[in-house]
């Protein structure tokens, strides 16, 4: 697993794209209070290439949408997930987002 907690400015976007494309068999990733924001279209394309995540936590700047969520649907090993939820994120919403992956 790989943890990264309270980089704050020492983890910019591009490293940690450049970490989860690196680290393709990874099975946990906490990201905590780092200032990358976790809900890019870049960062998420990288994540949701690592087919092994069991876990994410994801906590940074910026708040998952709906949107941000369905991008990680293709994580089939995926069991926990913590993440800063904006207000469209319902438990309608997560109830949705687990069930994607689970069809995977």
């Amino acid at each position: 697993g790989l943890t990264l907690m309270s980089l704050h400015d020492a983890l910019d976007e591009a490293a940690a794209i450049a970490l989860a494309r690196s680290l393709k068999d990874l099975e946990h990733l906490h990201l905590w209070r780092c200032s990358i924001d976790v809900c890019s279209a870049a960062f998420l394309t990288a994540v949701g290439q690592l087919q092994q995540l069991r876990e994410l936590w994801c906590w940074g700047s910026g708040r998952f949408t709906q949107q941000s969520l369905m991008q990680l649907t293709g994580l089939s090993c995926l069991q926990q997930l913590d993440v800063s939820k904006g207000e469209d994120v319902t438990d309608e919403v997560m109830d949705r987002f687990w069930a994607a992956v689970r069809q995977q």
